[in-house]
């Protein structure tokens, strides 16, 4: 099974038109259609597009044929793929180290901190 079958594959599975699917993964009509006939291959856009659109897809299937087409995994975060936004991390990773700093003051006895905390 080559690239365009398992696209219609997934397209007879959720029981999409090519349209359907375009407008789902966010890219061009015509742009599937022209990997179905062969015409083109999938960019390296498309194929992100489709596995966040279908998480469950075992991407290992969709570029290679790999079996099973289906993994168990309902989203990227059960995935194990982290979806935290970097500036969400280095905002926590700030306020963690205030934290700390106070707990440290606090512990010491230093007087430089707001009474407050």
């Amino acid at each position: 099974m080559n690239f365009s079958e398992r696209i219609e594959a997934v397209m007879r599975h959720y029981n999409l038109q090519p349209r359907e699917l375009a407008d789902k993964c966010g890219v061009q009509r015509t742009a599937i259609n022209h990997i179905i006939n062969g015409r083109n291959r999938p960019s390296v856009g498309f194929l992100m597009a489709l596995s966040e659109s279908f998480p469950e897809l075992n991407t290992r299937w969709l570029l290679h044929g790999a079996p099973p087409m289906f993994t168990n995994v309902t989203s990227r975060s059960e995935a194990g793929v982290d979806t935290t936004p970097k500036h969400v991390e280095t905002s926590v990773s700030v306020v963690e180290a205030a934290v700390e700093s106070t707990n440290t003051a606090k512990e010491t006895g230093k007087k430089d901190f707001p009474s407050n905390v």
